[in-house]
């Protein structure tokens, strides 16, 4: 409970133990905390790490103090262990994580094999990936793993200045249903201060760790039982773009030659009179688009180098006060700590996160433009009537599906937006709410932005949509520039122009994006219970779930009800009562009611004749993970999962789902939905029209495609409806 419930104290914990052997009559379970922390003692370990309190650079593990005083060997600070109490850092053990994650039952795996080609549906449909896959190359193991880790501040109190800085990972060989799960991800590291730690020191354990990894592996088993072993090799550091220059040891993206991908100088714009007057020029003198060189890996390492031998940062103390160097060379100041760490590529290795740059940066910058008011704004709105009431009306309306998370909010209130918000107004509501309310060309030119992002975040990209996509962003980027001046070319928006490319190296964005860790870093959060040793309460915690769900998979006669307490209070995964079929799974109460005529009739179009005219009904309904509902089930009122598409590449709306004797699939009623006859506001948003005298069909659960998106937009004189594709069905909350 006390994973569950933060703010449970010790004594708290011992009433419970108490209240529940006075129920039973006898002594059923250990009645002190300490006796509970005894039987669930953590298997994993974790090693705290000292760094100079003068410098920041790293002093050893606390295994290393065999005397009580250390010499910084950078600085020649002496500290004494006791002086040292705030300044560490604890790390668990990668390889003890992964044999946690890799012990699970029915874990799935992504097969290399049989991968069609061009299409990039994963990870391992990437360039780079297929390219280190050849034989010779670090991943020709059939049995190699690859992780992909985020480190990324996270405020824990509210009235502190300090921040935690997790190590996370996620193992890019697990199959997506179970790859971005709670349980799955590796925590790695844990850092808690002011500002951010020396990533340096800080990251020096998990890369010494990994290179071991490389040669030594971990074992896991098969499904044929077989035990093999795995090499692992970190491919991937998805983080922001404020915590990658730490990494690298480059300048800001808002610095001289702060783009990590290619070399843009980032130049000056005269017109801005912030203090901070660099931007991403996107057009030349004779309106042509402005392209740079890339980087490389090669390049990336040569520039390391030559900053290190000049000391271009100070660091090393040979830097001359007055001496006339350079303070960076395209824009790197010093040698990363991930340069030597296997098979990780300084450029490439580092892939753009949409959650920050996607969804929150470029759309932030276009509302701040567009909705800045009537008196700064009024040009960019149709007939030059600014209606942001409007569209906040129509935001409030929409009900998209609960993949999606979140309710929509009014776009005036856009300052309580997060990374959902963002990526739903991109995806879904930009194009049917804002096309008849902005001047053409400025929703054309978004419009450009938002059909290339659904495309980059699809589970399944072919060569020539990437192309498409890649021109479409050029495409926007340019327009941008035009529309709206240099000054509002920014790092993110900048980065469009090197979606595609990232695509083509490690296959669609969601699948190494910082979703899954910004949710990781709210889990650790909870378990905070005091101000004091937070990284050390974290650690122990963490290793204390492994420990319990390990203490219960060995036991084999725990029974079921124990098994799904446990799992309900482990993981908020709440047991509903379900009807298995083959191709999905019902959950609710059955009720059961008679057929009317039109259902009847339904039914006998395609075969079916039934014995009684009582049959049971359902409201919802799962498949390959993803919950349906039918019009029946009132209950979301802001949220609608009724609208599918079908194998046969229509829509349609499910009124029913209905369980017919003899069959062991799941049938729905359900009525088409008409498409209107002109062409698609946008390539992924369909204009669409729900008749209520459709006539209603019946199909199995087994033909849905995938869920779908509605958005009915209200004018004074009439009313629209669109309908769009989920592009992935992986992400989710």
């Amino acid at each position: 409970m006390t994973f569950r419930h933060s703010g449970m104290t010790g004594p708290l914990i011992e009433d419970i133990l108490k209240f529940v052997n006075m129920i039973a009559g006898k002594p059923v379970i250990p009645e002190t905390e300490y006796y509970i922390k005894k039987l669930f003692k953590p298997k994993g370990t974790m090693q705290i790490h000292f760094y100079c309190e003068a410098c920041g650079f790293y002093l050893g593990s606390l295994a290393d103090f065999s005397e009580a005083t250390s010499d910084c060997d950078h600085c020649g600070k002496s500290s004494n262990v006791r002086e040292l109490s705030g300044n560490f850092f604890v790390t668990m053990s990668v390889k003890q994580e992964l044999e946690y994650i890799l012990a699970q039952p029915d874990l799935t795996f992504v097969s290399r094999d049989g991968r069609p080609d061009g299409v990039y549906s994963d990870v391992v449909d990437g360039d780079m990936y297929k390219e280190l896959c050849q034989p010779g190359g670090l991943l020709s193991d059939e049995n190699s793993l690859t992780l992909t880790f985020n480190t990324d501040g996270a405020r824990i109190f509210q009235n502190s200045e300090s921040s935690l800085w997790p190590v996370q990972a996620i193992v890019n060989e697990l199959d997506p249903g179970i790859r971005f799960k709670r349980s799955n991800v590796l925590v790695c590291g844990l850092w808690f201060g002011k500002g951010s730690p020396n990533m340096t020191a800080f990251l020096k354990p998990f890369k010494e760790e990994m290179n071991l990894l490389g040669s030594s592996g971990v074992c896991r088993s098969t499904s044929n039982g077989d035990v093999v072993n795995c090499p692992v090799f970190a491919l991937l550091c998805s983080a922001d773009s404020i915590a990658i220059p730490k990494m690298v040891r480059r300048k800001q993206f808002n610095g001289r030659f702060g783009c990590g991908y290619c070399l843009h100088p980032n130049l000056p714009v005269l017109a801005l009179s912030t203090i901070n007057n660099l931007r991403y020029v996107a057009v030349g003198d004779d309106g042509s688009f402005l392209s740079y060189p890339y980087r490389t890996h090669e390049g990336m390492l040569a520039d390391m180098l030559k900053a290190h031998e000049h000391d271009v940062s100070g660091l090393l103390g040979g830097r001359v006060a007055g001496e006339d160097l350079p303070d960076h060379f395209n824009g790197v100041k010093g040698l990363s700590i991930l340069a030597d760490l296997e098979g990780f590529n300084l450029v490439y290795g580092f892939p753009i996160d949409y959650l920050h740059q996607m969804c929150e940066g470029v759309p932030e910058t276009f509302l701040s433009i567009v909705c800045a008011g009537p008196s700064k704004s009024r040009q960019y709105w149709k007939n030059e009537e600014y209606r942001v009431a409007v569209a906040d009306e129509r935001m409030c309306s929409a009900t998209p599906p609960t993949m999606m998370c979140v309710e929509p909010k009014p776009v005036s209130n856009r300052s309580k937006w997060k990374g959902k918000d963002y990526r739903m107004f991109v995806l879904y509501l930009f194009v049917p709410i804002f096309a008849d309310l902005l001047a053409t060309r400025y929703f054309e030119n978004f419009k450009k932005f938002a059909s290339a992002s659904y495309i980059l975040i699809s589970d399944k990209i072919t060569r020539e949509k990437l192309v498409t996509a890649a021109n479409l962003m050029q495409e926007f980027v340019h327009e941008f520039n035009v529309l709206y001046g240099s000054s509002a070319i920014t790092y993110n928006t900048h980065l469009c122009t090197h979606l595609a490319v990232i695509v083509k190296c490690w296959g669609p964005l969601p699948n190494y994006s910082t979703f899954v860790f910004e949710s990781g870093n709210g889990y650790l959060k909870k378990l905070v219970n005091g101000t004091n040793g937070v990284v050390t309460q974290i650690a122990r915690k963490h290793l204390t779930i492994q420990s319990v769900s390990s203490v219960i998979s060995e036991h084999e006669n725990v029974s079921d009800r124990v098994l799904n307490y446990c799992s309900e209070i482990m993981s908020y995964q709440y047991v509903k009562k379900t009807s298995k079929f083959d191709d999905g799974r019902a959950f609710g109460f059955e009720r059961v009611s008679k057929l009317n005529d039109v259902e009847r009739a339904a039914l006998a179009e395609v075969g079916v004749v039934l014995p009684s005219e009582q049959v049971s009904f359902f409201n919802r309904a799962t498949k390959d993970g993803v919950v349906y509902y039918c019009k029946a089930y009132t209950r979301p009122e802001c949220f609608d999962n009724t609208c599918v598409t079908l194998a046969d590449n229509t829509f349609a709306v499910i009124e029913k789902f209905v369980r017919i004797p003899g069959s062991t699939e799941l049938h729905m009623f359900i009525k088409p939905i008409r498409i209107a006859d002109e062409e698609p506001i946008a390539p992924h948003v369909f204009s669409c029209a729900f008749d209520l005298f459709a006539p209603l069909k019946v199909t199995s659960m087994s033909k849905i495609k995938r869920l779908c998106a509605r958005v009915t937009v209200k004018a004074s004189n009439y009313e629209r409806n669109f309908i769009t594709i989920l592009p992935n069905v992986h992400e989710r909350d």
